[in-house]
């Protein structure tokens, strides 16, 4: 994971292991849980996340589309 500023220039970065061999959308939701934590420890609040695994993406998507349980 890491933080870039508005420019795109590096600002932190944060190295993530996990036990096993998750796969690559279960791997992408863990870093999009810790990297939301990350922020906000740190203090952020306007923040842009990027993701590229496009099944995470469209489960995130669909929750704001769909409240049903």
């Amino acid at each position: 994971m890491c933080i870039r500023n508005s420019h795109s220039h590096f600002i932190k970065a944060q190295p993530k292991w996990y036990e096993g061999v998750p796969s690559p959308s279960e791997a992408e939701a863990l870093d999009l849980r810790d990297a939301i934590l990350w922020f906000g420890n740190l203090g952020l609040s306007k923040v842009h996340i990027e993701l590229d695994c496009k099944l995470v993406v469209d489960i995130i998507v669909d929750s704001f589309k769909n409240k049903s349980e």
